[in-house]
C-alpha cells in the first residue's frame, strides 16, 4: 500500500530503531480522524482526516489513529503490518465510541483494534462486519460487533492461515441471515488464537464456529446466549479438522440447539477438550447426545444450571448473587479481567462467563 505524501512528510522525524515492514523508519505517533475533519490534513488532534481509510493507509510501526465520535461509512482494509514490539492501532478516541459503518478487513501483522463498533448493516450476503486473513498477531479488543448480513467475525483463509489472533471483551450480537454460514464468530482457519471474556448473543447460526480447520484456539471465560443454533460447535471437513482447541468456562445458555457440540455427519479432529462450562436452558439440550460428541474430550467440571442474570431480555447477562456460576470458574484458565475490564477474582474464586461480580 502506498503512503500518500502528506504523511510522509508527517512523517520525517524519525525514532531511531523504529522499522516498519517496507524498510522505512517511522516515528511513534498518534493521528486522528473526525467526521468533521478532511483528508488533505496532516491528521493531527486540531486538524484531523476524515476517513478511517486515510489513516490506516498512514500507519507505521508504533503508530495509531484515534478515531472520534461519528459514523463511518466505509469498507476498510488494515494492510500495513507493524511489528511485535511496534504493532500498529486503530483505536476510538478516549471515552467515545465511533461507528465504522461496513466491513473491516485485517490482513496486516502485528495489528491492535480497539474500541470501534463495527456495523455489517446493508452489507452484502455473507460478507463479515470484522474479517481476518493470513495475520498474525492480532488483537480485537472491546469492540461492538454486530447486525452483519454475514458472521460477526469470519478468521480464515485456507491458504494462509492466522496466526495468534486474540478476540477479547467483545459484544458480538444480532449478526446473519443465513442459519448455516452466518455466524457470532465463525473461526475456519487459524492457529493459536484466543476467543476470551466475549459477550456472544442473538446471532442467527452458531455463536462459535470452529470449523474446519481452527487449531489450538483457547475459547474462555465468554458468555454464549441466543444463538439460532448451537452456542458452541468444534468440526472438521473432508479436507481438514480442528484440533488441540480448548473450551473451558463459558456460559452457554437459551440457544436454540445444543450447548457445546461437535458435528454428527464428519471428522472433528483430536485433543479438543471441554472442561468447567456451564450450560443451562439450551432448547434441544443442554447435554448432547453421544453422536454430537465426536471428537470432543469431556473432561471435569462441566455442569447445568441457572446462570440468573440480570436481565437477560434486555441483554444484561451479569450475574445475580443465586447464579451458578459464581465462584465456580477454574483459576487455572481464568483471565485477570472481565468484559467490563473488572479485576478477577473478586470472591474465592473466578466466575464462570464473560462477567465477574462482586
Amino acid at each position: 500500500m502506498v503512503v500518500l505524501a502528506v504523511a510522509v512528510a508527517a512523517l520525517s522525524a524519525a525514532a531511531p530503531g523504529m522499522t516498519s515492514s517496507d524498510g522505512a523508519v517511522a516515528e511513534p505517533r498518534t493521528f486522528y480522524v473526525s467526521t468533521a475533519g478532511s483528508d488533505a490534513g496532516p491528521g493531527t488532534l486540531e486538524r484531523p482526516w476524515r476517513t478511517v481509510v486515510r489513516a490506516v493507509r498512514a500507519l507505521r510501526p508504533g503508530q495509531r489513529a484515534l478515531v472520534r465520535a461519528g459514523t463511518y461509512t466505509e469498507r476498510v482494509d488494515v494492510g500495513r503490518s507493524g511489528t511485535a514490539s511496534a504493532p500498529i492501532e486503530l483505536a476510538a478516541y478516549p471515552g467515545e465510541q465511533p461507528v465504522l459503518a461496513g466491513r473491516l478487513k485485517v490482513t496486516g501483522d502485528h495489528v491492535r483494534v480497539v474500541g470501534l463498533a463495527i456495523d455489517g448493516t446493508g452489507g452484502a450476503a455473507f460478507d463479515a462486519a470484522l474479517y481476518i486473513a493470513s495475520a498474525e498477531d492480532v488483537e480485537i479488543r472491546s469492540c461492538d460487533i454486530r447486525k452483519s448480513a454475514g458472521s460477526g467475525v469470519f478468521v480464515g483463509d485456507p491458504r494462509e492461515p492466522s496466526r495468534n489472533v486474540r478476540l477479547l471483551r467483545n459484544r458480538i450480537h444480532d449478526n446473519g441471515t443465513d442459519d448455516f454460514h452466518d455466524h457470532g464468530i465463525y473461526w475456519a482457519q487459524g492457529t493459536g488464537g484466543v476467543i476470551a471474556n466475549n459477550v456472544i448473543d442473538r446471532n442467527i447460526g452458531f455463536g462459535i464456529h470452529l470449523y474446519p480447520d481452527a487449531d489450538a484456539v483457547v475459547v474462555r471465560q465468554n458468555t454464549v446466549v441466543g444463538s439460532g443454533r448451537s452456542g458452541i460447535i468444534v468440526a472438521g471437513d473432508r479436507l481438514a479438522t480442528a484440533d488441540r482447541n480448548l473450551i473451558v468456562n463459558n456460559i452457554v445458555a437459551f440457544n436454540g440447539e445444543f450447548s457445546i457440540r461437535s458435528s454428527w455427519d464428519g471428522a472433528t479432529g483430536a485433543g479438543n477438550v471441554v472442561r468447567n462450562n456451564l450450560l443451562f436452558g439450551n432448547a434441544q439440550g443442554d447435554i448432547p447426545p453421544d453422536d454430537y460428541l465426536k471428537g470432543l474430550e469431556i473432561g471435569p467440571g462441566n455442569r447445568v444450571g441457572d446462570p440468573r442474570f440480570v436481565d437477560r431480555d434486555a441483554g444484561n447477562y451479569r450475574l445475580q448473587p443465586a447464579s451458578s456460576a459464581r465462584d465456580r470458574a477454574d483459576a487455572a484458565y481464568s483471565s485477570t479481567r472481565d468484559f467490563d475490564g473488572r479485576r478477577r477474582p473478586q470472591g474465592k474464586r473466578p466466575d464462570i462467563g464473560a462477567f465477574e461480580s462482586g
